[in-house]
């Protein structure tokens, strides 16, 4: 990336970036969108219309509504089947959903109201010519089995569109499922779902009732070997009950039981009253016998305490008044000393009383535990009371459940009672469900809309060529020096055409030529008014020199650069005589957008067959305007860039004429441009809108600044005015 002087092209720095970076996001998409809005009206255009042709070519079709509640296994009034599970069960309602689905319902619906007789049914759905590409059925009708379906073509061409046209699906998370069956005739479209959704609960009303009588049957064979089995049982258990004498009291209990009960409590008394006597015996020898209560609740010891502690009394004081050798107090003594014999003697009484209870309990525990003893060696014949005892609890069960779901499957057989249902029938639409054209409209605009904003922001993405000013700024470093508009973005449209028409009508051209020389045939038009405008800096440019050659070059073909040198000639030829030297030797195209046919050329010229005033040729319509063609128009392509008289040649034309306009081939592609650069003035180079690149035009600077060429600016050509980024350029009076 470059920015240009007035003589010379100078490395800088990238303003591309800093371009960019000043522009929001929002004006971005805005000038997106100004730009490319036209690719997105196209494309929504196509859109509706292809959506509005749709529907209206669309065959009107009816597909009324069948409503069929699907409740879990068990939910039916009488039910074999006690599962709590299965009412959460969803795969339940989405395997009905496949079984209506099936082929085999399909078959027994079409053949029922025999719609293989239907011209809609029927109808051949593939292309005749093609017709040789679907595979053939064998005729291997003598290996035929009896089990096997077998459908005419009719009836295979009838399953086919019937499995298009049916279609099955869940209402939300609920039980209800919707059957719709879709034909052009409202009547045979409700017949065909109502027939359907009848069949499919018919069916399952079959199944239902084949398995219940399956299994009625086998639990009624196996019924009769249970209750043999029940009643054995029964007898074994009352002749052992007999035998050893075990009688159930209730459900818990039986004597054998109770009796164990009976002694575990005694042997637990026994041990315990034993227990209570050691440990008053322990007490007793350690001297405590005080503290036993059988001491302390004795009556007798009681009173003997009293009696004691009285004459203890009485002997403390007659030895306090007699002294101890008197006779009174010796009586005393003898009285207190029998009193206390007499207690100690009550207590050892007790004391061997609770000796003998201790060995009583003792030996009354041993023999509790020897009885309990024996009674555990008789629990053999406990446990197999227990076992003939559950095994005829076991088959009574077992008999009862078998005869509740004998009961219950004969009355679920002979119940009309299903968990499937149907709600509501199909009911014959007065409208069509298909085309819904405000839904195909609003789907229409929403994808012709999205997609035509989404197609217009992908063609900029892709588009690599320049549209704007401020793309040539941007990568080239410089504004263009003027702005040449489409030649017809000026003129009124008729029926979305541009109309070759002239405004403001000049000097008389050949037809054929009226148009492209637009600063004579429209001098005030737009186009016309550009080119002075390039011509005004020019001549500012280079107003000190008496003669100026001016280098117009372009990127690639097709960008204008002839169009612009006869215009910019013509409009330098009003100021002074000027040349117009075409060295465009494979395409040589001035001289006949001037209407002119050259006898001769440069190429003579440098190979002096003529002179250079014979090979000039004088545009008679536009005064001071002389043309050197590359050639004449029957010779064939030479080399003429490097030719050592072309600078000779430049020099002479600088001694005849005011102003050199060069038209010479793209720059990238031909030397031409790269050798004559060093001989001119100034260098102009070309792009225009829309077809010019920015790698080409980056390249193009690149070469130009390599050979140090005198490039005076850029031109931006073919501008279209009508679009929304030149409006600031359009000016009216």
């Amino acid at each position: 990336m470059t920015l240009w002087s007035r003589d010379t092209l100078h490395p800088a720095h990238l303003v591309g970036a800093e371009n960019q970076a000043g522009e929001s996001d929002l004006l971005t998409v805005v000038r997106v969108f100004r730009r490319r809005w036209r690719t997105a009206a196209w494309f929504a255009g196509i859109i509706m219309t292809v959506t509005v042709l749709v529907t209206l070519l669309m065959t009107p079709l009816y597909a009324p509504d069948v409503r069929i509640e699907i409740g879990p296994p068990g939910s039916e009034a009488f039910s074999i089947n006690h599962d709590d599970l299965a009412a959460s069960d969803n795969d339940y309602v989405e395997t009905q959903v496949l079984n209506l689905l099936s082929e085999q319902l399909a078959i027994t619906t079409i053949r029922e109201l025999q719609l293989d007789q239907k011209p809609e049914f029927i109808a051949t759905r593939h292309l005749l010519p093609l017709g040789w590409l679907r595979p053939r059925r064998r005729d291997d009708t003598a290996n035929q089995n009896r089990d096997e379906l077998r459908l005419t073509p009719q009836e295979s061409r009838a399953l086919e569109f019937f499995k298009r046209q049916l279609e099955v699906r869940r209402l939300g998370n609920s039980r209800i499922v919707g059957v719709s069956f879709a034909s052009k005739d409202p009547h045979l479209a409700a017949q065909v779902a109502n027939t359907l959704a009848l069949n499919f609960v018919n069916q399952y009303y079959r199944s239902r009732h084949e398995a219940i009588v399956q299994s009625y049957q086998w639990i009624e064979r196996q019924l009769d070997d249970i209750r043999q089995k029940m009643e054995a049982s029964n007898q074994a258990l009352v002749r052992f009950q007999r035998s050893s004498g075990i009688t159930d009291l209730d459900e818990q209990q039986n004597t054998f039981t109770q009796r164990v009960a009976e002694l575990n409590r005694q042997l637990t008394q026994a041990e315990m009253e034993r227990v209570q006597y050691e440990s008053f015996l322990s007490k007793a020898g350690l001297g405590e016998e005080d503290a036993l209560p059988q001491v302390e609740d004795n009556q007798v010891v009681l009173a003997l305490k009293q009696k004691v502690a009285q004459a203890q009394a009485d002997l403390s004081q007659g030895l306090a008044i007699y002294g101890p050798n008197h006779i009174k107090a010796k009586q005393l003594q003898s009285q207190f000393n029998d009193l206390n014999a007499s207690l100690l003697a009550e207590k050892q009484k007790i004391v061997e009383a609770l000796k003998t209870n201790a060995i009583a309990a003792e030996n009354r525990q041993l023999e509790v535990g020897h009885r309990l003893d024996a009674m555990r060696k008789d629990l053999n014949k406990l446990a197999a009371s227990n076992v003939l005892k559950k095994e005829a609890a076991t088959n009574s069960d077992v008999y009862n459940k078998l005869y509740t779901s004998v009961k219950e499957a004969s009355i679920a057989a002979a119940s009309k009672s299903s968990n499937i249902q149907i709600v509501s029938k199909a009911r014959v639409l007065e409208t069509p469900t298909s085309p819904n054209a405000l839904l195909n409209l609003a789907i229409g605009i929403f994808v012709g809309i999205v997609g035509g904003v989404v197609l217009a922001f992908a063609n900029e993405g892709l588009d690599r060529t320049i549209h704007t000013p401020e793309e040539v700024k941007r990568f080239t470093g410089q504004s263009p020096m003027s702005i040449v508009p489409l030649l017809h973005s000026i003129e009124p449209k008729r029926f979305g055409w541009y109309k070759a028409i002239s405004l403001f009508p000049g000097k008389v051209l050949p037809a054929q030529n009226r148009d492209m020389v637009f600063v004579v045939a429209s001098p005030w038009s737009p186009q016309a008014e550009a080119v002075r405008s390039l011509k005004s800096s020019i001549l500012l440019a280079s107003a000190e020199q008496s003669s100026l050659v001016i280098l117009v070059v372009s990127s690639t073909a097709g960008e204008g650069k002839t169009l612009l040198s006869v215009n910019l000639a013509s409009a330098l030829a009003e100021q002074a005589e000027t040349c117009l030297l075409d060295v465009d030797i494979r395409r040589p195209r001035a001289a006949s957008t001037l209407g002119l046919l050259p006898a001769n050329g440069l190429k003579d010229v440098l190979e002096q067959i003529v002179p250079l005033e014979q090979a000039l040729i004088k545009v008679p319509h536009v005064p001071g305007l002389a043309v050197l063609p590359p050639r004449a128009a029957d010779e064939k392509v030479v080399e003429i860039a490097n030719s050592p008289a072309m600078g000779g040649i430049i020099a002479a034309l600088r001694q005849k004429f005011r102003f050199v306009v060069v038209d010479c081939p793209p720059i990238i592609s031909y030397p031409e441009g790269r050798v004559l650069s060093k001989w001119v003035d100034s260098v102009i180079l070309v792009g225009r809108c829309g077809t010019t690149t920015r790698e080409a035009l980056i390249r193009s600077v690149e070469i130009l600044a390599e050979v140090q060429a005198p490039v005076l600016g850029v031109v931006l050509n073919g501008a279209d005015l009508s679009a929304p980024e030149y409006s600031y350029y359009q000016y009216s009076s």
